[in-house]
């Protein structure tokens, strides 16, 4: 991750094609699996070294988005562990301290629903790439055993959250 790309980099390196070494500008932007089909097809020919000429500035806004994007994964999930941590609290702890998490589902339920999030099954699903049914299973299981709740939202929307 580190610095964002710069394009003129990405530029530069892509005039190495002159001396016969093509695709070290996908290299760069982290295109690893075309950087070496370019580098053995001398850039297709050079029919896809001319293409890149265009769009290197979307290369590396994309790499830039992705790497920002799990930079601040990293920094989030950082905070959650250490607050966690510090504070003492667990997933189990946060929904039930007498009942262990069961299921993958359970834990990723619980984990969306940290930190006072209200979410619908639909959002959950969204998030989660869950199956319907089996978020929709889960937080039924949940409700029933008094570890979520459930509200209806001022659009009519029903929502989980832990209490």
């Amino acid at each position: 991750m580190g610095e964002a790309k710069r394009s003129w980099i990405a530029y530069l390196l892509w005039f190495l094609c002159v001396l016969g070494v093509c695709g070290a500008h996908r290299f760069y932007v982290g295109e690893i699996g075309w950087g070496v089909v370019y580098l053995l097809t001398f850039g297709f020919c050079g029919i896809g070294q001319f293409i890149d000429l265009f769009t290197i500035p979307g290369m590396v806004r994309r790499r830039n988005l992705v790497d920002r994007a799990l930079s601040e994964d990293l920094k989030n999930d950082a905070i959650r562990n250490a607050t966690m941590v510090i504070s003492g609290i667990t997933a189990a702890n946060h929904a039930n301290a007498n009942q262990p998490i069961k299921n993958d589902a359970e834990k990723i339920v619980l984990d969306l629903l940290e930190d006072g999030n209200r979410l619908s099954v639909g959002r959950i699903t969204a998030i989660s790439d869950l199956p319907y049914s089996e978020v929709r299973k889960e937080l039924k299981t949940l409700v029933m055993n008094g570890v979520l709740k459930e509200a209806t939202n001022k659009d009519g929307t029903l929502e989980y959250y832990l209490p």
